[in-house]
Parts: C-alpha cells; sequence; structure tokens
C-alpha cells in the first residue's frame, strides 16, 4: 500500500474513533468578515488565511506548543454529500508551524471546510474543539480570515 493510501486510511480510523467517542455536536468554526490586526488578509478573494493559537495545558496552566507542525485536513463528503470523514495527505494538505507564542496562521488556503490535524512523534492527530470535544469544522471563505482563538489542549506530548 503506498504512504498516501495508509496516510488516508489513519486519517479515516482515527477521525470515526474521534467521532465515535464525541456526542456533541459539530462547531463551526466561521470566517470574520474584517481581518485580524496581527493577520495579514488573503492575496486574493479565491482564498482565505486560519489563524490561531494552540495551547498545551500542563500542570493545570496553559503555555505554547512551539514549533509544532499542523496541517488542515481536508472534510470528505459522501456521494450523497453528506460530510463525515477527514482525509489528511502531509504531501498536499495546507501546512503551517506553532510560533514562540503557539500562534500559528495557515496562509492562502482555498475555499473549503477543513479540520485541524496536529503532527506527533507517533504520527498525525485530528484535534477536536477543546472546549466541547465536538468536531473542530473550519470554513473558509474566499478574501475572509477564519480567526480560531486560543486552543488548549490536555494532550501528552513529549518535550
Amino acid at each position: 500500500m503506498h504512504t498516501y493510501g495508509r496516510l488516508f486510511l489513519v486519517g479515516t480510523l482515527v477521525a470515526l474513533m474521534l467521532a465515535a467517542c464525541t456526542a456533541a455536536p459539530a462547531e463551526q468554526i466561521q470566517s470574520q468578515a474584517s481581518p485580524s490586526a496581527q493577520v495579514a488578509a488573503p492575496s486574493s478573494d479565491t482564498v482565505g488565511n486560519v489563524a490561531g493559537t494552540l495551547l498545551r495545558i500542563k500542570d493545570g496552566k496553559n503555555e505554547a506548543f512551539v514549533g509544532i507542525p499542523l496541517y488542515l485536513g481536508d472534510l470528505v463528503a459522501s456521494t450523497e454529500g453528506v460530510e463525515g470523514i477527514s482525509s489528511l495527505s502531509r504531501e498536499t494538505a495546507p501546512k503551517t508551524y506553532t510560533e514562540d507564542s503557539g500562534a500559528f496562521v495557515f496562509a492562502d488556503v482555498p475555499v473549503g471546510r477543513y479540520t485541524l490535524w496536529l503532527d506527533t512523534p507517533r504520527g498525525p492527530v485530528m484535534l477536536n474543539e477543546p472546549t466541547t470535544g465536538g468536531d473542530l469544522i473550519i470554513t473558509v471563505d474566499g478574501g475572509k480570515i477564519s480567526t480560531l482563538g486560543s486552543l488548549p489542549y490536555d494532550i501528552p506530548f513529549p518535550e
């Protein structure tokens, strides 16, 4: 099986496991009409930007995840148009890294609906909405910035 096939299979299995464990309704992050002062506007009306801050809860306090690779996974729809699976290809997915503050920006992302993936030494993990545990679905609209805000997670991660 090719690497892409394995990644798709792993991503699909992770998405299905997370969906099975999550009873909360899907949370949708909508694009904001005006760009943030800290994030540049998208380069055209056919793409959008996604910005947020990834935080790690350690000893009851939030600290920045620094230099962590993040990806946007595609939301896959059935032939009936029902979304239900997220797929990730490290080779083709939008990718960025967290800064010293945990802030991240995906610039000039094609319009669409995405999920957020954290790359770990053991493989990528799809992130849920941190406060409800529901699905974190990011809608990217052309010419707009989707602002996710602070995303704190209690995830064991190597130092």
